[in-house]
């Protein structure tokens, strides 16, 4: 089973908790909060596919942007931040470890496929929720982000599955689940409870699905796939 992160396993975290994270992380490294948070978001997409290089990469390139070389104690200390940040975003998973544990106990195998920049990486060993999967496939370590198909390659070589046996769920955002259907996949619309009923904008989302929706992960115990468990 080939599993989505951000807004399906774990909320994505409020405009105003990000924007005031991104100030504190300027203020270690004593930059300017707002060139620096408006730099940073600009840098999504390149820091998703790894391009920046890593975090302390990605903090230098943004402040070059902004023509001037933070210490190497600052930049530490702003990738500590961001590490901290993320491990706390991901803790957020809790209420649905139960269910991610009852689908492991049925001999699914799962594999975490999302659109990341590197803290969470960083961050994932060190939580609760990484235990539960039997492999991972971040978009800053592989290059490529969803809907390319090779997504959902590298995702089901990692169980040895055809894309036929094996299913993908998320919350719909960039084309994910619709990028899943054309790889092969059977898709599933889930979202993390609470969570808005339309992926953030910024990220394409599947805006007119019309598959199925899941109201709880334990549901897709009852999915009937030829091979679900992986042999």
């Amino acid at each position: 089973m080939l599993i989505d992160l951000w807004g399906t396993l774990v909320p994505t975290s409020p405009a105003t908790a990000v924007i005031k994270h991104l100030h504190s992380v300027a203020d270690a490294l004593g930059a300017d909060p707002i060139s620096f948070t408006r730099d940073w978001e600009e840098s999504m997409a390149e820091r998703c596919r790894g391009e920046l290089g890593s975090l302390e990469e990605s903090i230098r390139w943004v402040a070059a942007r902004q023509a001037f070389t933070p210490t190497e104690r600052a930049v530490r200390r702003a990738a500590d931040i961001r590490v901290a940040f993320h491990r706390s975003a991901l803790q957020a998973s809790a209420p649905l470890l139960p269910a991610l544990d009852a689908l492991r106990d049925s001999g699914m195998r799962l594999v975490l496929v999302s659109d990341a920049t590197s803290e969470t990486p960083r961050a994932w060993s060190s939580v609760p929720m990484g235990s539960r999967f039997a492999g991972t496939v971040f978009s800053c370590e592989t290059g490529f982000c969803k809907p390319d198909p090779r997504v959902y390659v590298r995702a089901l070589e990692l169980i040895g599955l055809p894309p036929g046996d094996c299913a993908f769920v998320g919350d719909g955002g960039s084309r994910e689940l619709t990028g899943a259907q054309s790889a092969g996949l059977e898709a599933f619309l889930y979202r993390f409870p609470g969570q808005p009923r339309a992926p953030d904008h910024r990220y394409l989302p599947d805006t007119e699905w019309n598959g199925p929706i899941l109201g709880d992960l334990r549901e897709l115990l009852a999915v009937e796939l030829k091979n679900p468990r992986g042999g």
